[in-house]
């Protein structure tokens, strides 16, 4: 842009008032331009930023990028099932212990 107008100003006083305006005109397009293009780099921003949380996960979305209520129910069953393996396993380890002496079964049938 800015280096071949200069040019042109030098060589030819007379035509400077013309290019200049020719110039301003392309200018004032590519300004729009540039200023639609930053627009809508904002508005899909904007849009990104309005997913909800749930639409940020990929497990729970469906073929379509929709969030699919069965595929929340799978993923909360497997959450579910990993929680009760992982207490399983701190119930059973050393870091667990047992407030009260476990009682034999038999009690549990004589009384």
């Amino acid at each position: 842009g800015g280096s071949s107008s200069s040019g042109a100003e030098s060589s030819a006083p007379s035509s400077s008032p013309v290019s200049f305006v020719v110039e301003q005109k392309v200018g004032s397009k590519r300004a729009r331009a540039e200023a639609r293009r930053a627009a809508a780099i904002e508005a899909e921003r904007a849009a990104e930023e309005e997913k909800s949380f749930l639409e940020k996960i990929p497990k729970i979305l469906d073929e379509k990028g929709k969030v699919s209520p069965i595929k929340i129910l799978e993923q909360g069953t497997w959450i579910g099932i990993g929680i009760l393996v992982l207490w399983e396993v701190y119930i059973n380890s050393p870091l667990f212990s047992r407030t009260a002496p476990m009682t034999p079964v038999v009690f549990e049938i004589l009384f």
